[in-house]
């Protein structure tokens, strides 16, 4: 219940809406009540062989049955005593079409209220999944299946449309409609009515305990869908290695586990829904014939008018479908309920690096960046441990060190993705946990191994997270960058779009756009992480004259995996196992003939192998 309020609290803020299609659906039911009243005098008039006639008039005329039968009573005498039976019969079905034209009038206003509501909340609760993801840890993220995020994103949040938001015209409309049918029947007969509420509570049990087993199927269903997208999404990120292993049938007997489950599900969820509508229609034609036996004795006996027993029985028929559409909404929101805990069970995750209250903002690096005794570990994994490291302003700066002892951490760190456990990182003397985040990435432009790059223009990859970046901007940053060549020459010049991740571009020219946005952006520090490991020899070097320009005037922390690209660095760290384990210029380190050394053979040995 709390989850089904949740997603309605996105609903309340519009209120607007929420009134007029409150009042819309009461007018509906209202107006639709009072042409089903009128029936009992058409019938009078039509099947009785006594005139028909009142004399009360309209006087202390409400709104129940017995006045409205009396004010039509009345009306339609007059008109008989002046027209005829012929000409009272077609200003009643005029009266009744009007009425029905307004309750149908009014069941559109409903309707359109509903699509404004239900298409709002849905945007609303996207927008909130979505900044809530964005904010999440790095580590949370990296924890998650991207077919899984994708789900909640998408089919979960359908489901909730569909199953919950999508039913609240028929949660709200169909009780209002059953209300005023079953005020009607009372007044026509309490004795009748009685065997109504007799019935309604067991289909209503019936169907309470179909949904909360569907809510169990649909958890199950859910996740295995989530499977197979993430299958899916993975499929087509990773298709040529999947083609040159020949691993196809693998990939495919993989989707099929999940796709079983999913199926399996989706068909006992299918037929448990379909339960819901045939049990409620049964449970109305069980009563319909009791109904039936018990009032044709009241008529029979004089206790109830012939017209009046066909009006009850017609209006009844009316109540059995609201009831129907009730039923099946109830089970359908059981199964979107499942959908909005895996939703807000995501949202609900808690945020642990983020900003203090009174974290303050900075605008330049006026001294230096200082690493104090950070120590950071992964669960139970120790990653830095005892760490110092110190970076003065303007200089260039390099860490070195096997795979895996932790360089790449130290940077995401400094980026505060993650906060240490121990120890602290300073900008200017200020722990940059008191330095608003964003304030604080402000600061740093970064270089990855494996550029990210999106599926959009090139203008819009360089200029991305600066909206205010104009073409000359963007057109100087790619020339600092060596880029504007090959961008001048691509189909549609900075307007092409480049395919996912950059697809359609060479290693290369993804690394230059990359350096191109970091060049824009202004920073003064630089991060480069492996900027160049995985290019070749003429794409190396054109990438490092542009790393050599973006370089100038900053404070640059290179995470280096080719060393000969370090040589004039202002001082090398080297780290192993989490920890600084030497640190000096290059020609000082391999004086001390230790780690920095080894891996500097080991790599001297490896490229005159292929000499």
């Amino acid at each position: 219940m709390k989850v089904y309020l949740r997603i309605l609290g996105y609903v309340k803020k519009y209120p607007g809406y929420i009134a007029g299609f409150s009042i819309s659906v009461v007018l509906m039911a209202l107006f639709g009540s009072i042409s089903l009243a009128l029936l009992d005098p058409v019938m009078k008039l039509l099947f009785s062989a006594e005139e028909v006639g009142a004399t009360e008039g309209l006087d202390g005329f409400s709104l129940n049955i017995h006045s409205i039968k009396n004010a039509a009573y009345y009306f339609v005498s007059q008109v008989i005593r002046a027209d005829g039976k012929q000409q009272a019969l077609l200003v009643f079905i005029l009266i009744i079409v009007s009425v029905n034209t307004a309750a149908n009038l009014f069941r559109y206003v409903s309707n359109a209220c509903t699509s404004i509501l239900r298409t709002s909340a849905m945007y609303n609760l996207r927008n909130d999944l979505l900044k809530s993801l964005i904010n999440k840890n790095i580590a949370f993220i990296d924890k998650q299946r991207k077919g899984d995020l994708l789900a909640r994103m998408t089919i979960d949040i359908d489901e909730i449309d569909r199953s919950i938001v999508g039913s609240l015209n028929a949660v709200i409309k169909n009780p209002v409609q059953i209300a005023l049918y079953l005020t009607l029947l009372l007044q026509y007969s309490k004795p009748l009515t009685g065997i109504i509420l007799l019935v309604l509570p067991v289909s209503a049990l019936f169907i309470g305990t179909v949904g909360r087993s569907l809510k169990k199927n649909a958890h199950t269903g859910q996740r295995a869908l989530a499977s197979m997208i993430g299958v899916l999404e993975e499929s087509l990120g990773g298709l040529r290695v999947i083609k040159a292993f020949g691993a196809e049938r693998y990939i495919v007997g993989v989707f099929d586990t999940f796709h079983r489950t999913f199926r399996r599900m989706e068909r006992t969820q299918l037929l448990k829904m379909f339960l819901a509508s045939p049990f409620s229609e049964t449970s109305g034609v069980i009563a319909v014939g009791i109904i039936l036996w018990y009032g044709g004795s009241l008529v029979f006996s004089g206790q109830l008018e012939a017209s009046g027993f066909m009006t009850y029985v017609f209006i009844f028929t009316q109540t059995l479908q609201p009831a129907k559409e009730l039923s099946a909404s109830i089970s359908r929101i059981y199964k979107g309920i499942a959908s909005g805990e895996r939703v807000f069970g995501l949202m609900d995750q808690p945020v642990l690096v983020k900003d203090k209250p009174n974290a303050q903002s900075i605008v330049d690096l006026k001294e230096g960046i200082e690493f104090r005794n950070v120590h950071f570990q992964y669960g139970q994994n120790p990653v830095i441990q005892g760490l110092e490291m110190t970076l003065a302003k303007g200089g260039f700066y390099a860490l070195v060190g096997p795979s895996g002892c932790g360089k790449s951490t130290l940077t995401e760190l400094l980026l505060r993705f993650y906060d240490p456990q121990q120890g602290g990182i300073y900008l200017d003397g200020v722990d940059i946990s008191n330095i608003q985040s964003h304030s604080l990435r402000a600061q740093i432009a970064i270089v990855n191994q494996d550029p990210i790059l999106f599926n959009d223009t090139v203008f819009n990859n360089i200029s991305f997270g600066l909206p205010h970046a104009n073409q000359g901007l963007v057109e100087a940053a790619a020339m600092a960058a060596n880029a504007h060549g090959f961008i001048s020459q691509l189909s549609q010049g900075y307007q092409t779009i480049i395919g996912d991740r950059g697809v359609l571009l060479s290693g290369g020219q993804r690394q230059r756009i990359s350096i191109a946005r970091a060049i824009l952006k202004q920073s003064p520090i630089l991060l480069l992480d492996e900027a160049t490991s995985a290019l070749d020899a003429e794409s190396e070097r054109e990438v490092q004259q542009a790393l050599d320009t973006l370089m100038k005037d900053k404070t640059s922390l290179v995470v280096a995996h080719r060393l000969s690209t370090i040589h004039h660095a202002d001082c090398i760290y080297v780290m192993d196992k989490g920890r600084i384990v030497e640190m000096g210029r290059h020609h000082e380190l391999i004086a001390q003939k230790g780690l920095y050394w080894k891996l500097y053979e080991i790599q001297q040995l490896s490229a005159n192998q292929y000499l």
